[in-house]
Order: structure tokens, then C-alpha cells, then sequence
């Protein structure tokens, strides 16, 4: 990922307008306004708080995800580290170790860090605590997601915020956890405007963004509008449920939904990989006594989930 150039192509107004924010009470604000604002208030509220990543400092971070820390609580908290994934996560394992709450920005292929991942931050049965929060900033679109990646790593919990909501409550909630999140920030809800909130918000709570009684469509990050623009423009009565934690997964509201509908797919990005298969077995072995058509993966974009949604009902 290119930081540099992220932050040298954000106009000054947004610096601005962040600061004002800041010093404000803001009601709404973008996805990627209010990851900056939950961890302004994270560090102004925690001293074990700090903030590690290629370029969080000097130049604010991914698409301004931290703009203006550096120059407020300083370079001791907010820390510019070289372009390393795995020593950047070595890093905050020891600081987590010592009693610290790291928030990571990561960018890029999580490749070299997954030796980290699996084995030292989410290794089944470790016995110290890591209260590690993990940012990763999908750069495009088409960038490869992380989610494949981890899979593995079962004992990394993980997010996709599809809301500025969300994306504040994750990262408050995950740092009063004795545990390793990961959340994925994807390009596609950076703008995605919402109320600010620093309510946190623990993993493994889903949200019904839509009610139906047809079909029930699960998804998370930008598959979540999709979902949405699939049910408002289609025959078929949609219920629409943002899952927010991937794992763990809130499946009593995934089944209560099913429950009603008796149909269920799961809107992914290809890169969601092994991920993909492990929820809807998750999804399927909890809502087997509610189907009444196969539970199926579909691509997260609407044309794809109004056909298969429509499909469904021919079972």
C-alpha cells in the first residue's frame, strides 16, 4: 500500500475538518472520520494506548485513518515503523506483553506477518493474554483480502465494519479485550456516512440492517450494501443481516433469521477464501432444521444475490 501517497493527496479541508471534530461533538461522521476520532479517544482515554504502522504519524495514516495523533499525544504513542508487517506485529506482541494496548495499522499482504499471526498472536492454547488490535486497510477494491490468509490463525478474532458506527465501537470494544482482533477496513465503506458513537462494540454481535421473510442474506464490509441494493430492487423479500464479527460469529441471530425464512446465502468477495467455507458450515450446521433450500456462497455484488436469492425460492 501506498501511504505516501494516500496522505499527500488528501486535501488540507479534511485535516481541518478533522480537527474540528475532534474538539467537538460530532453526530456524523465517515467510516474513515471515525476510525480516526475512536482512536483520538482511545488514546486521550488510556495511556496504555498507543498506535503502531508504516506512516500513522507524519503522515496520518491510510486515507487519513490517523490523521493528526502524532501531533497531539506524540511520537512515543504514535509511532512511524518501516515497512515490516511482521516486525511491526512482533513489536506490539512485546508491548501487549508489557502491559500496553497497541492499535496496528497494516497494509498490504499480511504474507510476512503471518508466521506472527499463527504463531505467537492467535496460536491455540497460549497462555498470556495480547490485547493486540489490528487494522488492516484494504487499499482498491480489487486488493487481495487478508481473510484467507488468517483463516488459520483460529484464535484471531475477526471484524469488517460496513458503518462509521461500527467501525468506532470495534476498535473501543476490541481494546478493553484480553485478545487479538483483527478489522478490516474496506475502500469501499471508507465514505459510508454514520452517527459517531464511542460506545464500544464487542465482537460477535450481527446486526439486521433489513427485515425480509424469503431469503436471508449475510454478509459484512461492502458486501453489506450490495445486500441492501440487491433487496431494494428485487421481488424477493430480503432479510439483510450484517454480520460485523466474523468470528466469532453471532449465529443465534443468524438462526432466529433462518428461522423464518428457511434460506440463507452468504454474500463474499473471492478472497474470502477458507473463511467463506468455514461460516457457512458454521451457518449450516446451526440453521439445518430451518432449511429448505441449500445454503450457498454468492459473489457481493446485487445482480448475483437477486438471482440467487430468486433461485432459492424454487427449491
Amino acid at each position: 500500500m501506498d501511504h505516501t501517497a494516500s496522505a499527500v493527496s488528501r486535501p488540507r479541508a479534511y485535516a481541518d475538518r478533522l480537527a474540528a471534530l475532534q474538539s467537538g461533538a460530532p453526530t456524523e461522521v465517515s467510516l474513515r472520520e471515525g476510525v480516526a476520532l475512536a482512536q483520538h479517544h482511545a488514546l486521550a482515554t488510556d495511556a496504555r494506548v498507543m498506535v503502531l504502522g508504516e506512516a500513522v504519524g507524519r503522515l496520518g495514516g491510510a486515507f487519513g485513518s490517523s490523521e493528526g495523533l502524532q501531533a497531539r499525544f506524540g511520537a512515543e504513542r504514535v509511532i512511524d515503523l518501516p515497512i515490516s508487517s511482521a516486525g511491526t506485529v512482533g513489536l506490539a506482541i512485546g508491548l501487549a506483553l508489557a502491559g500496553k494496548r497497541p492499535i496496528v495499522e497494516l497494509g498490504g499482504a499480511l504474507g510476512p506477518a503471518l508466521g506472527q499471526l499463527q504463531q505467537e498472536l492467535a496460536a491455540p492454547g497460549a497462555e498470556l493474554p495480547t490485547p493486540v488490535v489490528l487494522r488492516w486497510v484494504q487499499d482498491t477494491p480489487e486488493a487481495a483480502s487478508p481473510l484467507a490468509a488468517v483463516a488459520a490463525a483460529k484464535n484471531l478474532q475477526l471484524a469488517m465494519p460496513s458503518t462509521a458506527e461500527d467501525a468506532q465501537g470495534l476498535i473501543l470494544g476490541a481494546l478493553g479485550q484480553d485478545a487479538a482482533v483483527l478489522i478490516i477496513e474496506s475502500v469501499g465503506v471508507l465514505g459510508e456516512r454514520g452517527q459517531h458513537s464511542v460506545t464500544p462494540l464487542p465482537t460477535g454481535r450481527a446486526k439486521v440492517r433489513r427485515a425480509g421473510d424469503q431469503v436471508t442474506v449475510l454478509s459484512a464490509g461492502a458486501g453489506v450494501l450490495a445486500a441492501l441494493s440487491a433487496a431494494e430492487d428485487s421481488a424477493v423479500s430480503m432479510e439483510v443481516i450484517d454480520l460485523v464479527s466474523l468470528r466469532p460469529l453471532d449465529l443465534p441471530t443468524v438462526v432466529a433469521s433462518v428461522a423464518r425464512t428457511g434460506r440463507v446465502l452468504l454474500a463474499v468477495d473471492p478472497g474470502w477464501g477458507a473463511l467463506a467455507e468455514e461460516l457457512l458450515g458454521a451457518v449450516t450446521r446451526a440453521c439445518f432444521l430451518h432449511l429448505e433450500s441449500p445454503p450457498q456462497t454468492v459473489a457481493a455484488n446485487a445482480a448475483a444475490i437477486r438471482e440467487a436469492a430468486s433461485q432459492s425460492l424454487h427449491y
